[in-house]
């Protein structure tokens, strides 16, 4: 297992035209050919930026253990290699988000490619945000709000072919100040949809957020649907506190929204659209899935909405059931036999408070009459009155 830098390390990095010391804060994750930390560094002013640190560090051509912090690489080829590769990824980086039009909003700002340690480093700044894993709602709007900017952003790289693929808490920011703007932060797993069927690349995934036909390698079921997965994998867990399952995977899946304090005191509706949101999201059958991220934002949008507490909704409890008539057999015999006993008929129907009753009077032999009548309502010349 390689060796990760322990929170406090110092990397003093050089770019091309600059120094700095870099202090790591915490441990984010790994893949096959880097380890991601989140880390900080001090201006002239002594002011704190933060930042999230890419370190190149393949598990096959280095060895494990570091020797005073420097990498060891099995061979100068390896190595080489690998440091082409990695500025290949830098620069692909800066390419993809000025071909979406997200290097402003949507990303983090790539600060540059760092030397030290005997390998490779990608900067990347995020002074004003929190990733998604540990940014922490107090209503369900909220998320919801997040969820909505995180598909837009997915959707302008959609509109130009690309699938992200990877998508997980812990790749994108949320920013601090609102919940509608998000900035992404790792670019390794995007690819274009024509180079997926080429079968020249390998294609990066996090199990807990891959779909199904990802994590199966069915390259032929890869799409924007893939990427729809991981966006209702994501909300699930955060809403739910839980990962997504085979069972929530399953069709007709329906949540269990009881003892969630996000959907106290809130607008009934909200159940029948999230439920639909997850089928139409971490469906197992991906033709079950939403057709078109538009139709995604348009179902998010009206969540964002129906899900604000201060808004005015009918209390009532979520109905999932078939409609019977049930109950009223001894009240059809009743009619039935007041029809038939060839008596006159009264039958009201009006509405409580009211002061004015509609009467329909019939008989055996069909007539029917019908008018208005006050409260003070006598019915002895008729047999029956049926209200």
């Amino acid at each position: 297992m390689r060796e990760r830098l322990k929170e406090n390390d110092i990397l003093k990095l050089k770019s091309a035209t600059s120094e700095k010391d870099f202090c790591i804060s915490s441990y984010v994750g790994d893949g096959a050919s880097c380890i991601v930390y989140d880390g900080y560094w001090l201006d002239d002013l002594n002011l704190l930026h933060n930042v999230r640190i890419k370190e190149l560090y393949p598990i096959s051509l280095c060895k494990d253990a570091r020797r005073n912090g420097f990498i060891e690489w099995n061979s100068e080829e390896y190595k080489n290699n690998s440091f082409k590769q990695f500025e290949t990824t830098y620069k692909r980086q800066v390419t993809l988000q000025t071909i979406t039009g997200t290097s402003n909003s949507g990303s983090s700002i790539i600060d540059n490619i760092y030397s030290g340690n005997n390998t490779r480093y990608i900067i990347m700044d995020y002074d004003n945000g929190v990733t998604f894993s540990k940014k922490e709602y107090s209503s369900l709007q909220e998320i919801l709000e997040t969820i909505l900017a995180l598909a837009k952003y997915v959707k302008k790289f959609h509109d130009k072919g690309y699938l992200l693929m990877d998508i997980k808490p812990e790749n994108f920011l949320v920013i601090e100040e609102t919940n509608q703007l998000i900035k992404y932060l790792d670019f390794d797993s995007i690819i274009h949809k024509t180079r997926i069927f080429s079968g020249t690349n390998d294609i990066s995934y996090s199990v807990n957020w891959a779909a199904p036909e990802l994590i199966r390698g069915n390259i032929k079921r890869i799409s924007e649907k893939t990427d729809y997965y991981s966006i209702g994998a994501i909300a699930y867990s955060k809403i739910f506190t839980s990962l997504v399952t085979s069972k929530e995977r399953s069709y007709g899946f329906t949540p269990i929204y009881k003892n969630n304090g996000f959907f106290d005191h809130i607008n009934p509706r909200i159940y029948e659209l999230l439920t639909n949101f997850f089928r139409k999201t971490i469906s197992n059958n991906d033709e079950r899935r939403y057709q078109t991220i538009d139709e995604m934002i348009c179902d998010l949008i009206e969540m964002v909405r129906i899900s604000d507490i201060k808004s005015v909704s009918l209390a009532s409890v979520a109905v999932d059931q078939k409609n019977y008539f049930i109950g009223r057999d001894n009240e059809l015999r009743h009619i039935d036999e007041a029809f038939n006993s060839g008596k006159n008929v009264v039958i009201l129907n009006g509405f409580g408070g009211f002061r004015v009753i509609i009467v329909t009077v019939a008989n055996s032999l069909g007539n029917i009459r019908v008018f208005e009548l006050l409260p003070k309502l006598k019915t002895k010349k008729y047999g029956w009155c049926i209200a």
